[in-house]
């Protein structure tokens, strides 16, 4: 059968109809699709609850000073530090995704801090840290001679949490424990944590150190102890979902198709 010319007309006519409906339908799934998220949390912190500085003979002279220290950035460019020292000492620092706090007080003898990242539905990193600190430049033994074993304990409740989705690249924690004697380790802890993609994690703990350092009495030594909390996060830029991909590619050889029959 022959097709005349308003026979052809007519099939390219409907051809076109056709072409421009499946075109629109196309389009308007790709703008209905929802945008991805992206997630990244990190969540530190540690308390010195109590500290026991305990000679074999003898007593102790133990007259501490209190610093403290929060930063938080991000990758916006926002940077915030502060610090603080005296009998008692607090700092604070926020920026958008990321918050710190540390604290310290020479009289109880403690110390906390917090370090929290937040990233929610947003391409970008952050970083947060807290620390509490005691230090003595002067610290000594007295009512004894020669050497003396010194016992040092320290209780140390902390937390840990992180969690990301599928496009949150990293989550990281830590917290650190560090008492020294004239720049020795006596008690050391230390707790990293760090994940991928879609996945959480979580750990808490309440862990008591003991540990013994002989000193002799009589002479001055330096005694530095520090709490330190961390935590990190980052995002990337979602993909594209798996169904625009898909539409996408189908639209080049539906055109061709459809000019081929024109």
């Amino acid at each position: 059968m022959t097709k005349t010319n308003g026979s052809v007309e007519l099939h390219l006519s409907v051809n076109r109809v056709t072409w421009a409906t499946c075109l629109c339908i196309m389009l308007a799934t790709l703008c209905s699709v929802p945008p991805s998220s992206a997630t990244a949390i990190a969540n530190s912190s540690m308390q010195l609850q109590s500290l026991t500085i305990t000679p074999a003979s003898g007593s102790i002279i133990f007259s501490p000073t209190a610093q403290s220290f929060a930063q938080a950035q991000n990758s916006l460019g926002q940077l915030v530090s502060n610090f603080d020292s005296g009998a008692s000492a607090t700092s604070s620092a926020s920026v958008i995704w990321a918050n710190a706090n540390g604290s310290a007080d020479s009289t109880s003898e403690t110390a906390s801090n917090s370090a929290n990242v937040n990233i929610p539905n947003v391409v970008g990193a952050a970083s947060s840290v807290g620390r509490g600190a005691l230090f003595d430049t002067a610290f000594s033994i007295t009512g004894a001679s020669g050497p003396v074993s010194v016992q040092f304990a320290a209780m140390l409740p902390y937390s840990q949490s992180l969690m990301t989705d599928i496009y949150g690249v990293q989550a990281t924690s830590e917290v650190i424990f560090d008492l020294n004697v004239n720049g020795t380790d006596v008690l050391f802890f230390d707790s990293p944590l760090a994940i991928g993609p879609s996945t959480s994690l979580a750990m808490s703990g309440s862990p008591t150190l003991t540990n013994f350092m002989t000193l002799t009495a009589g002479q001055t030594y330096d005694v530095y102890l520090e709490i330190d909390s961390e935590s990190s996060g980052i995002n990337t830029t979602p993909e594209p979902a798996t169904l625009t991909l898909l539409l996408g590619g189908a639209i080049v050889p539906l055109v061709r198709r459809r000019l081929k029959s024109s």
